[in-house]
C-alpha cells in the first residue's frame, strides 16, 4: 500500500496534477452548493395592501393599525420567480364588526396563479381596526398656492369648480373636516391667468369617498390696480305674466371685475339680473314661494373687461300667483 502511495505522489509531482485536482474539487463543491440551493429553495417578501370584505352598508373604517402586511413567499428558486405581488391578496372580513371600538380582526391571505409547491404566509396575522357609522356632507374646497406673482402684478378672486365636494366616510373623520385642500399650485412669476385641473388633498383622502377627486382652479392674474369690485343693484328680467315678483332678501351683489383697459368704471356700467323665465316651471301647484335663483352680471358696451365672479351667486325672489 505504501508503495502505491509513493508511486501516486511521484506521478502527481511528475505531471503537475495537484493544481488540477484542487480545481476539480472546488468545481465539485460549487456544483453541489448550487444544486442544493436550487432544490432547497429561496424566499422573497412582498408588501401587500390590506383590503376589506363584507363591510355592512352605512359603515366605514376610521382607523387601522397597519394598511400593509409583509407576506413571505418560499419555494424553489425557479418556481417563485414567476410570483408577483398581484398574485396575493390580504383580506380582512368585516361582516360582523364591533362598531365604535378598536378590535382585532384576522388577516386572510388569498393566492392566485401561484404554483402548488410555493408557500405564502403573512408576517402579521391580525389588524387592529375601528369601524364606525358612515356620514356624508359637503366640504368647501380651498386652493393651495405657492410662490408669488411677478413684480407689479396681483391676483384677483380665485374660482374653484366645483367649490364644494360631497364626501362620505367614517363619522368621526367627516365631522372633523372643515375644508378640502387642493394640491399645490405654483403662481411664482405669473403675469397672466392660471387655469389648472388639480387633485384634492387631505390626510384622510384614502379613507373617504369623494364626489369628485379633481377640481378646476382659475387664478386671475393682472397688473396691479386691474382688479376692482362694485356693489350693483339686482334687477329681475323676463318676468312671466300672472305673478307678483320681488326680491326677498339680497338687493345688491358685489361684482368682482378684471379691468385691463384702465378705463374708468362704475356701478352704472354693470348690470346684475335674475332671470325669472323658468318661474312657471318652478311654481307648479304652488300659490306662493321664495325661490333661490342665480345672479348673472354683465358689463355694458365695454370691451377688455372681464366679470370674474358675483357674490352672492344666488338671490331670493318672493313669488305670488295673482
Amino acid at each position: 500500500m505504501r508503495r502505491f502511495i509513493d508511486k501516486f505522489k511521484a506521478l502527481i509531482r511528475k505531471k503537475d496534477l495537484l493544481p488540477k485536482i484542487i480545481c476539480l474539487l472546488l468545481a465539485c463543491v460549487l456544483w453541489a452548493y448550487l444544486s442544493l440551493v436550487g432544490k432547497g429553495g429561496d424566499e422573497i417578501q412582498f408588501r401587500v395592501a390590506l383590503s376589506f370584505e363584507n363591510l355592512p352598508a352605512g359603515m366605514a373604517v376610521s382607523n387601522i393599525s397597519n394598511r400593509f402586511v409583509t407576506v413571505l413567499v418560499q419555494g424553489k428558486t425557479e418556481a417563485i420567480k414567476s410570483v408577483h405581488v398581484n398574485n396575493i391578496k390580504a383580506i380582512v372580513d368585516l361582516k360582523k364588526p364591533q362598531v365604535g371600538v378598536s378590535a382585532q380582526y384576522p388577516i386572510q391571505i388569498i393566492r392566485s396563479g401561484i404554483p402548488d409547491g410555493v408557500s405564502v404566509e403573512s408576517r402579521q396575522y391580525s389588524a387592529e381596526i375601528v369601524v364606525e357609522l358612515q356620514e356624508s356632507k359637503s366640504i368647501k374646497v380651498v386652493p393651495v398656492m405657492t410662490g408669488t406673482v411677478a413684480a407689479g402684478f396681483s391676483i384677483g378672486p380665485v374660482r374653484v369648480k366645483p367649490d364644494t365636494v360631497r364626501v362620505r366616510g367614517a363619522r368621526s373623520i367627516v365631522e372633523s373636516l372643515t375644508k378640502l385642500d387642493t394640491g399645490a399650485i405654483s403662481i411664482d412669476g405669473a403675469e397672466s391667468d392660471i387655469v389648472t385641473d388639480i387633485v384634492l388633498n387631505s390626510e384622510h383622502i384614502d379613507s373617504l369617498e369623494l364626489g369628485v377627486s379633481r377640481v378646476q382652479v382659475t387664478i386671475p392674474v393682472a397688473k396691479e390696480g386691474a382688479f376692482i369690485n362694485l356693489s350693483v343693484p339686482i334687477t329681475i328680467k323676463n318676468p312671466p305674466k300672472g305673478y307678483d315678483l320681488s326680491l326677498s332678501d339680497t338687493q345688491t351683489v358685489l361684482v368682482y371685475i378684471k379691468n385691463s383697459t384702465g378705463a374708468a368704471l362704475n356701478a352704472a356700467d354693470v348690470s346684475d339680473a335674475i332671470d325669472s323665465a323658468e318661474i312657471d316651471e318652478l311654481m307648479k301647484n304652488k300659490k306662493k314661494a321664495v325661490l333661490k335663483l342665480p345672479v348673472s352680471a354683465a358689463v355694458k358696451n365695454m370691451e377688455g373687461i372681464e366679470i370674474i365672479s358675483v357674490s352672492p351667486e344666488e338671490a331670493g325672489i318672493s313669488v305670488l300667483v295673482k
